[in-house]
């Protein structure tokens, strides 16, 4: 399968679901944000990248609604309950110690709400 059409399929998972702001963490150069934004260009999205490059490169795309953020996802750097959605693209299986990734993610998502591994 197409890694476009993966991502594709993956944006079904938003399909009837109430969110306003999306965390996609490993977001690279932020291909997930780009195609999110043509979709739904009324939310708000950030993107969070241990990488300096994907984060600069993300930044030079100027999507709408969007913030491009360094950082570590197995130490996520925002507050408690600050995102409905939380996505992981094609990254998880470079986090040495994933509890910190899960713990860290159910930190910052709101009760209630959605998140996803593609």
């Amino acid at each position: 399968m197409s890694s476009n059409k993966y991502k594709q399929m993956s944006i079904k998972e938003f399909t009837n679901k109430k969110f306003n702001d999306v965390l996609d963490c490993g977001c690279g150069t932020g291909p997930m944000i780009e195609i999110l934004c043509e979709k739904y260009p009324d939310k708000l999205y950030t993107g969070l990248d241990l990488t300096p490059e994907m984060i600069k490169k993300a930044k030079e795309k100027n999507l709408p609604n969007t913030n491009f953020v360094v950082g570590d996802c197995e130490k996520i750097p925002f507050e408690n309950e600050s995102f409905d959605v939380i996505i992981c693209t094609n990254s998880f299986h470079h986090y040495p110690n994933p509890q910190d990734f899960f713990d860290n993610a159910y930190r910052v998502l709101r009760k209630g709400r959605i998140s996803g591994d593609a």
